[in-house]
């Protein structure tokens, strides 16, 4: 089975490690296109993954599309799913729902097929348990006979699906993802400034150590209008 990514990240680590894990690589095939650079390093980490430069290689024969873009991403991605005519199930795993599934329902992108899923990387569900609970939104429109592929990838990964509504979703994102990352970052920004009053070693070791809990991705997640107006209205609860 042919599984293409958008994206490399967390999610995309933690399907290759479960693929690794239950001793799967044989069945499923992952080709994956992002940069270069994050290409190189996935490839060098998992002998699993297929990263070719051209979009049609990628797509070529696949049945399952994983989208692991970030939300500012996202807008070239439908543009890219677009272009190339992608008819397949996709599974979109955007960590803020009510945005991602506007643009998706703007889009010409066919609704019936789509699956809107929690970011696992995003939230730290772990990959070594016997089955893994996947939250996801769900979608009125999907038909079944599109979810074939999804059904049979999910089996082979020992994954079931938890529903969820949308606010649900955004919630959990918002209260285990963006606010601790949002938190983890300022912290360390502030004490840098503020010890480079004093010594630019003090709490050197401490200040990269929490620098090193915030998720790369945040950044690419933070879309005003959305994100920013929910986190003050969770800061201010």
């Amino acid at each position: 089975m042919k599984i293409s990514i958008l994206g490399l990240n967390d999610d995309a680590t933690f399907f290759l490690e479960r693929s690794n894990l239950l001793r799967k690589n044989n069945q499923l095939e992952f080709f994956a296109f992002d940069d270069r650079k994050k290409q190189n390093h996935f490839k060098k980490k998992f002998p699993n993954l297929k990263a070719p430069w051209n979009l049609n290689e990628v797509f070529e024969s696949s049945e399952l599309l994983l989208n692991f873009s970030d939300l500012k991403g996202l807008p070239e991605s439908l543009s890219i799913i677009q272009d190339n005519k992608i008819n397949h199930p996709i599974i979109d795993f955007s960590p803020n729902k009510k945005y991602s599934i506007k643009l998706f329902n703007d889009s010409s992108i066919s609704q019936n097929n789509i699956v809107h899923a929690m970011s696992p990387g995003r939230v730290g569900i772990t990959n070594n348990q016997e089955i893994v609970k996947l939250p996801v939104v769900l979608n009125s429109h999907i038909h079944s006979d599109f979810n074939e592929q999804t059904n049979l990838f999910l089996k082979k990964l020992k994954i079931e699906l938890k529903f969820m509504d949308e606010i649900e979703h955004d919630e959990v994102l918002r209260s285990n993802y963006y606010l601790p990352n949002i938190l983890l970052f300022s912290l360390a920004k502030i004490m840098d400034q503020k010890s480079k009053i004093i010594s630019n070693v003090l709490s050197a070791e401490f200040i990269k150590n929490i620098r090193e809990l915030v998720n790369v991705n945040i950044d690419g997640d933070l879309v005003e209008g959305y994100i920013y107006d929910d986190l003050h209205e969770l800061i201010n609860s």
